[in-house]
């Protein structure tokens, strides 16, 4: 009697423990946490061990009733491909979108001039906005632009460098991972010198400027001043490769590396004093003129065939 009793009480503990403690094949998600942030609470639903949402009560709850497939298909499937790049991160990289209601909020709470998209959080570093609508009708296929947005997420454990952030957010789809934009590419063929924005002009005026200002729905890669940091990135990312003899990914290491230490110090002129010395240039040729953008450019035109050019 006292055997049947034990082995009963054996097979009843081994079942509560794979139940509980999450012993079982089946992955046991965490309960719900909440946040709040600038009055907004958040409830955070852990998708995967990579990708988190935060929604507010009434969002969570249409997004119980009706789930966001598409877009956790898509994102999914983008973090996968940026997560395969050989990045020495500091720690485990988690991707995390906050859901905010389009308008005033959206626009306070990401700090940019749209109401409503995709953008970072300027209440919450580290995170990206995304509209309510844009969430659960999800049909962005761009994953150029998905990417970028990732990037963000990625640099940003290392560094928020201002608009050295998007350069290095244009760079990762393009340049690390190899993925065309044919426009893109067009707009760049016939780029002018004069047409080029330096980091410091963007620096003072941002990145929203003259006629492209007015066309809110402009793909960020179309847009000049986004054209033009992603060519100063990658013509800094190759003159480091050149000097040190390095390939892309250990260039890119780099920099993560030492823009972070850039970051932390206390004023511009260190920072830059730092970065234009890490390839040898000075700050004035770095920063205040076109060097590094013509040189990518032209490197880029080069690889175009000659078919392609008119």
């Amino acid at each position: 009697m006292f055997t049947k009793r034990f082995i009963l009480f054996a097979v009843l503990l081994f079942t509560i423990t794979n139940t509980v403690c999450g012993c079982a094949k089946a992955r046991v998600k965490a309960a719900p946490l909440y946040t709040t942030v600038e009055g907004v609470e958040f409830i955070t639903e852990e998708v995967s061990d990579n990708l988190l949402i935060k929604m507010p009560r009434d969002i969570y709850k249409k997004y119980k009733a009706a789930g966001a497939e598409n877009f956790i298909k898509i994102i999914s499937k983008n973090i996968e491909t940026v997560l395969q790049i050989n990045i020495d991160y500091p720690q485990k990289p988690v991707f995390t979108f906050m859901v905010l209601h389009e308008g005033e909020e959206f626009k306070k709470m990401a700090g940019g001039p749209f109401e409503s998209g995709m953008a970072g959080m300027r209440c919450c570093p580290g995170a990206l906005a995304i509209d309510e609508a844009y969430f659960l009708n999800f049909k962005n296929t761009y994953d150029i632009g998905l990417i970028h947005e990732l990037a963000h997420i990625m640099h940003g454990m290392f560094f928020e460098l201002g608009r050295i952030s998007e350069g290095f957010a244009e760079i990762i789809p393009f340049y690390i991972l190899g993925l065309e934009d044919e426009t893109q590419k067009e707009i760049i063929r016939n780029l002018k010198p004069e047409e080029i924005y330096t980091v410091a002009a963007l620096q003072k005026g941002g990145m929203f400027q003259d006629k492209e200002n007015s066309a809110k729905r402009m793909r960020a890669q179309h847009r000049k001043t986004y054209i033009s940091m992603y060519l100063w990135m990658r013509g800094y990312l190759q003159a480091l490769e050149k000097q040190r003899n390095i390939d892309k990914i250990e260039a890119l290491n780099i920099v993560l590396a030492e823009f972070q230490k850039a970051g932390n110090m206390p004023n511009s002129q260190e920072r830059n004093n730092h970065i234009a010395a890490l390839i040898g240039l000075s700050p004035e040729t770095v920063f205040r003129s076109a060097a590094l953008q013509l040189a990518a450019r032209k490197e880029i035109v080069s690889l175009i065939p000659k078919d392609k050019i008119e």
